[in-house]
């Protein structure tokens, strides 16, 4: 299963592809316009590796991200924010609820979304915030 499981680039609110983060990272900050969102699921300390050291994310940070089970909360670094949202996922079949965790670093022209859990819901957020803003603009 790939760990980077959506990477995309938005501008004005429009999700374009992304076929290289590192350079279209580099591109938004110099156009200082729109932002990369990178989505990963359960990445190990290697797999996280490029993308932490790409993007300055700091080091206790990416730890919790990798280990998960954290509680809510809100972190601010010095280059980036840390934040920690738990989940609930309603079963109908089963009458279940599942709970997760998404952890979002927001930084200079990034968003990384993982999760750590397979209890996690399972949709893009990514996706999401796209049908969303359309609502928005009608």
């Amino acid at each position: 299963m790939p760990v980077i499981v959506d990477v995309a680039t938005y501008i004005s609110g429009v999700r374009n592809p992304c076929e290289d983060f590192s350079t279209e990272l580099a591109a938004r900050r110099q156009a200082d316009e729109g932002f990369i969102w990178i989505g990963l699921k359960e990445p190990t300390a290697q797999e996280f590796e490029r993308v932490a050291a790409e993007l300055g994310l700091h080091a206790l940070a990416v730890e919790d991200a990798i280990k998960g089970h954290q509680g809510p909360k809100l972190e601010l670094y010095k280059h980036s924010v840390f934040a920690v949202v738990k989940t609930l996922r309603y079963i109908e079949q089963t009458s279940d609820i599942e709970t997760g965790e998404i952890m979002l670093f927001i930084g200079d022209r990034f968003v990384v979304r993982t999760t750590s859990t397979r209890s996690s819901p399972t949709g893009c957020s990514s996706r999401r915030f796209t049908r969303i803003r359309r609502r928005r603009r009608r």
